[in-house]
C-alpha cells in the first residue's frame, strides 16, 4: 500500500502527458479565433521538460502576445507560473496591390485585391479588409501582388485642422452635442483633438460622418 501511495505522489509531480497539453494548448488558441475565418495550426516550441507539472494548467495569452507567428502563453499551476513559446501557422484573407501604385496615388476598387494565403508571414500590419484601404494615398511606390500594409498609406483626412466639426458626448442614458474646430487632421477612426465653443479642449474619434464622437 505504501509503495501505491509513493508511485502515485510521483506521478502526480511528473509534467502532464505530452498528448493532453499540446491538445489544451491547440484548443486554447483555436478559441481564439472562433467567430473568424482565419485557420490556424498549432506547434509547441517549448521543451517538454519546462511544461507545467499540473493535469489542467490555467492558459492565458500574455500582455503582448500576437495571435499567431511566435506566441507566448502563460500556463499557471497553482502558485507555479510558466511561459510557453508556441508557434501558430495562420491563414487567412489579405490586401494586394492588384497593379503597380505610383507614390501620390489615391487607392480605388481597381488597385486592390483580397487573396488568402498565410498571415504569420506577411509583413507587420498587413491590411486584411479593403475599406481601410480604398480612398488612401499611397506613401511610396507598391509593386504588383505586394501586400498592403498600414505604413505604406495614408487614409484621407475625413476632418482637417480648423475644420469646424459637431461633437457627440454618449452617457448611458444621454447624448449632448456641440461644436467646436479640429486642432489636427484625422482619418475616419482617428483620435482628434477639438476645441469646443467655450474654449475647452476634448479629445474624440472622428466617425464616417466627420463627426466626433466622445464615449463616456
Amino acid at each position: 500500500m505504501r509503495l501505491l501511495l509513493m508511485l502515485l505522489a510521483l506521478l502526480s509531480a511528473l509534467p502532464v502527458c505530452a498528448d493532453d497539453f499540446s491538445d489544451q494548448v491547440e484548443r486554447f488558441i483555436q478559441a481564439q479565433f472562433a467567430d473568424s475565418p482565419v485557420k490556424v495550426n498549432v506547434e509547441v516550441r517549448t521543451p517538454k521538460a519546462q511544461w507545467p507539472a499540473c493535469a489542467t494548467p490555467l492558459l492565458a495569452l500574455t500582455q503582448s502576445a500576437r495571435l499567431w507567428g511566435s506566441v507566448t502563453l502563460s500556463a499557471r499551476c497553482g502558485d507555479e507560473r510558466r511561459f510557453i513559446q508556441t508557434r501558430v501557422a495562420a491563414s487567412g484573407r489579405y490586401l494586394v496591390a492588384a497593379r503597380a501604385i505610383r507614390a501620390g496615388q489615391a487607392l480605388t476598387a481597381a488597385d486592390v485585391k483580397v487573396v488568402r494565403g498565410r498571415l504569420d508571414t506577411l509583413p507587420p500590419r498587413a491590411l486584411r479588409e479593403a475599406r481601410r484601404a480604398l480612398g488612401a494615398v499611397s506613401l511610396r511606390h507598391i509593386g504588383r501582388g505586394q501586400p498592403l500594409t498600414i505604413p505604406m498609406l495614408r487614409r484621407p483626412w475625413q476632418v482637417k485642422a480648423g475644420q469646424p466639426v459637431q461633437v457627440r458626448i454618449q452617457g448611458e442614458s444621454f447624448t449632448i452635442s456641440g461644436n467646436g474646430k479640429a486642432m489636427n487632421n484625422a482619418a475616419v477612426d482617428d483620435s482628434v483633438r477639438v476645441r469646443m465653443a467655450s474654449g475647452r479642449i476634448v479629445s474624440g474619434t472622428v466617425d464616417e460622418d466627420g463627426d466626433i464622437r466622445i464615449a463616456l
